[in-house]
């Protein structure tokens, strides 16, 4: 016989509780329930860890995100400022080099011009070799007024522009009744500011310097800024470019 029950004599057997058997299958039920608690508690407390660390990794990869948004973000403000700052400065500098409006007397003067007129020049020695020469020359034409020299100026300056190796080509339309295109000064002002839009659109390092001999030039409060200052600072960044070309 166990400890657990008795045994009746007899032919009525039957199974009788041991007297702490109720209160051992109570405490067996609560370590039982107390166990499934644990268990569920354990899965909970290891997903809730999950979850945390997850949301951890989160705000970590958000913050990198926004740290590099913000970083974009402010170099593009920083180049925009800058860009906007150095075209304020270009426009402060044409409106101070004060230059004739070349491009506007071209436009006049290849309007003028018929079409399939003044190619004869093309064929003329001289200008072959103008064309053709990788030294210094020049082309000097000659006429009454009204015979036709600023038209075939034009055809000139659309002809070499279409020359293989050309550049830059800088011209200047001078005019006796207009006192802003009559004088040397005004041919260099006009020379200066073709360069510098050559410059500024080729990205050249050169703009810097120009625009810096410029730019003091433009703070002499003397008022004698004249054809010979604007020469030496035309001159030298001309050369330099001839150099680089």
């Amino acid at each position: 016989m166990g400890r657990g029950c008795y045994i009746l004599p007899g032919k009525d057997w039957r199974y009788i509780r041991h007297p702490s058997y109720d209160c051992h299958a109570k405490r067996f039920i609560g370590l039982r329930q107390r166990f499934k608690t644990f268990v569920t508690s354990s899965i909970v407390q290891k997903g809730f860890d999950l979850l945390k660390a997850e949301i951890s990794a989160q705000k970590i990869r958000l913050h990198d995100a926004t740290s590099a948004e913000h970083n974009a973000e402010s170099s593009t403000f920083h180049a925009n400022s800058m860009t906007f700052q150095q075209t304020m400065r270009q426009r402060e500098l044409k409106k101070w080099l004060n230059a004739p409006d070349y491009e506007h007397d071209l436009r006049i003067a290849n309007d003028l011009r018929y079409e399939g007129t003044c190619g004869w020049l093309s064929r003329r020695q001289p200008y072959i070799d103008l064309g053709m020469s990788s030294s210094s020359l020049f082309l000097y034409i000659h006429g009454i007024p009204g015979s036709g020299k600023t038209v075939l100026s034009s055809w000139i300056i659309n002809d070499l522009r279409n020359v293989p190796g050309t550049a830059l080509l800088l011209y200047h339309y001078f005019k006796d009744t207009d006192a802003n295109k009559r004088t040397p000064l005004s041919a260099v002002r006009s020379f200066i500011d073709q360069l510098h839009d050559y410059l500024r659109h080729t990205h050249s390092p050169l703009l810097a310097d120009l625009e810096l001999n410029l730019e003091k030039a433009s703070l002499d409060r003397s008022g004698h800024v004249g054809y010979a200052h604007l020469w030496n600072i035309f001159s030298p960044s001309a050369a330099a470019l001839a150099s680089l070309l």
